[in-house]
């Protein structure tokens, strides 16, 4: 089976480096980019075959679509004219419904898959589902190139934006907070390079034990502070400033931004 990537920004690039650390062969992945200077950048980082998009298209069993979605109509205006019949597409542009793709690309079957930045460092979590006419094997293959650069869970498309805002925009959610913390640390007198060693792993840390204890955070947050402690009246600061309501705000934004997007 051959891959082929339309767009190697950081999302497409960082896949295809999970694929080629993982089971993919370099010669199964071809990559496309309108940029010279990228198609350059991707061609001496991962010694992939860059070829013109049309050639691509025709040469690939499974296509990739890593553009922005206000790009996604001139690519496919570009490719509809080939014959797309017993062509896989997989969609990572935010907003963009599999109907939109089904209807531009009817011969083509379409998977649609939301990952995130942390792809970078295999890190990811990713949903995917299926349109209307892709099959289990469709969407088993197109887990299995996401697995390389994390996890992946299928979700009703229904979801997607909810899911495109709390795991897909929480990381510069985590960041922001991060810096926060970091920036606190500073104040209260530690370098800023320690700061963020010590910040960063915190988090790095917190989001582990989430994982590998099963518990609620509510929960673990409770086994950090003591009765008449001292986190606890960091935390009553934070519920007075309606921590818990501004990042559920957040997350609204982001989900009325992501259906903004689709129309």
């Amino acid at each position: 089976m051959k891959y082929g990537f339309i767009g190697l920004g950081n999302m497409g690039t960082a896949i295809m480096q999970g694929m080629r650390n993982g089971s993919y062969a370099n010669e199964t992945i071809f990559g496309y980019d309108i940029s010279e200077d990228r198609n350059e950048y991707v061609r001496e980082l991962l010694s992939i075959t860059i070829v013109p998009l049309k050639e691509l298209v025709q040469e690939a069993d499974v296509i990739v679509l890593a553009v922005k979605p206000q790009y996604m109509n001139d690519v496919l205006q570009e490719i509809k004219t080939i014959s797309l019949k017993d062509k896989l597409f997989i969609s990572i542009a935010a907003g963009l419904e599999t109907s939109y793709f089904e209807k531009n690309l009817p011969e083509a079957r379409i998977v649609r898959v939301m990952p995130n930045l942390n792809a970078a460092y295999a890190e990811a979590i990713s949903a995917v589902c299926g349109g209307s006419t892709a099959t289990e094997e469709d969407i088993q293959v197109a887990e299995g190139i996401f697995e390389s650069v994390g996890e992946t869970v299928r979700i009703a498309e229904k979801l997607v934006p909810a899911f495109s805002a709390v795991a897909g925009a929480s990381p510069a959610f985590v960041f922001e907070f991060t810096d926060a913390l970091v920036m606190a640390a500073v104040q209260a007198g530690i370098p800023r390079a320690l700061a963020f060693k010590i910040a960063a792993q915190a988090v790095k840390g917190s989001a582990v034990t989430m994982q590998k204890s099963n518990e609620h955070p509510g929960s673990l947050r409770d086994k950090v502070c003591s009765p008449g402690g001292t986190t606890i009246e960091g935390i009553a600061v934070l519920e007075k400033n309606s921590f818990k309501g501004t990042v559920m705000s957040a997350v609204e934004a982001v989900i009325e931004k992501d259906k903004k997007l689709g129309k």
